[in-house]
């Protein structure tokens, strides 16, 4: 199979390729795809196959991930979409989850204390997997990149930075109709993780027994899962999604994750956090309460995000399942990753 790449814009060096498309594809976190118009809002990198493939997932590595600084330092994408097409056909546009990002509290005299940067944290330099059944086939494919607004991040250079973006797919058997499987371009522990999720997921509403859990897991209740920093208005909020997702405070743990909280792994971001003790944590898609609340002459928009969090130790069984919120005190500081 061969592949061209092609982007909206490309940062010049002195040094030949340091910035193009073509790093965003090889492999290597440490270097990066910098775009070279910066604020258009308009970063673009582009795929075309010689065969249709189907597409069921992505990996990116956002921002420029070689070191902290790096990362610090470059336009960071927030929002994505992909457009898909078979091929000389009309793309099919697909709006994909935000990304979220540790963040950090800025405090200045006299103003409200507020997260208005990307923390230097190493979890914002872990991979992004996003796992779907329904992206379909595809020979073409266009990824969209918005950079975080600058009341969220405001970086030393304004260029938009990719470090990687691996498609996940099966080659369309034409002749047969069918489906081949390719190794998976993932190393470990990304290629086991997917698998983990993947073979969970179809089954995950009719059968949730089949996470695999580590031998000394204990699961609670989403019902009864600590949550001190989250308002009484949010709690009874979630407590609603729950119940809509039909999990209810009868049912025991893994039937409520099940129905109710393991589609926030599927369709939606996952950092993957390399842990110290070598497992792993894998933070899902936030639920996103909001309510409106009166003021004098208008209603204003108050929010509460509430992430799910599986933790996995060094044979990829889950250990741990928690719900988390950011644990930081300000202005916008919800949207930041436990």
């Amino acid at each position: 199979m061969k592949a061209w790449v092609s982007a909206s814009s490309t940062l010049k060096s002195r040094t030949p390729g340091r910035y193009d498309a073509r790093n965003a594809f090889d492999g290597n976190p440490a270097t990066a795809w910098v775009e070279g118009a910066p604020g258009t809002k308009d970063a673009r990198l582009s795929v075309f196959l010689d065969e249709r493939v189907q597409l069921h997932g992505i990996v990116l590595w956002p921002g420029y991930a070689k070191s902290l600084t790096t990362f610090h330092d470059n336009a960071i994408p927030g929002r994505l979409s992909l457009d898909l097409s078979e091929g000389g056909e009309e793309p099919t546009p697909l709006r994909l989850d935000e990304l979220y990002y540790r963040l950090e509290v800025v405090s200045r005299r006299g103003q409200p204390r507020r997260c208005a940067s990307v923390a230097k944290d190493p979890v914002n330099l872990s991979p992004r997997l996003m796992l779907s059944t329904a992206l379909g086939a595809v020979q073409a494919f266009q990824l969209s990149l918005e950079a975080l607004p600058t009341d969220m991040h405001r970086p030393r250079y304004a260029d938009l930075a990719l470090s990687e973006w691996t498609p996940l797919f099966r080659i369309v058997d034409e002749e047969h109709e069918e489906f081949v499987e390719v190794p998976s371009p993932l190393t470990s522990p990304l290629r086991e993780i997917s698998k983990l999720l993947l073979d969970y997921g179809p089954e995950r509403t009719s059968h949730p027994e089949r996470l695999p859990l580590a031998p000394e897991a204990r699961l609670d209740s989403f019902f009864d899962m600590s949550l001190p920093d989250l308002p009484d208005w949010a709690r009874e909020a979630l407590h609603a999604d729950f119940r809509k997702h039909k999990a209810e405070p009868s049912q025991d743990a893994l039937t409520q994750f099940g129905n109710a909280v393991s589609g926030h792994f599927f369709n939606r971001f996952v950092t993957v956090q390399s842990l110290a003790d070598k497992g792993y944590r894998l933070i899902g898609g936030p639920y996103v309460l909001r309510r409106e609340v009166p003021r004098a002459k208008s209603h204003v928009a108050e929010y509460a995000f509430v992430f799910p969090v599986l933790t996995l130790n060094a044979a990829f069984q889950v250990t741990k399942v928690e719900l988390k919120t950011s644990g930081l005190q300000g202005e916008n500081c919800e949207r930041s990753l436990p």
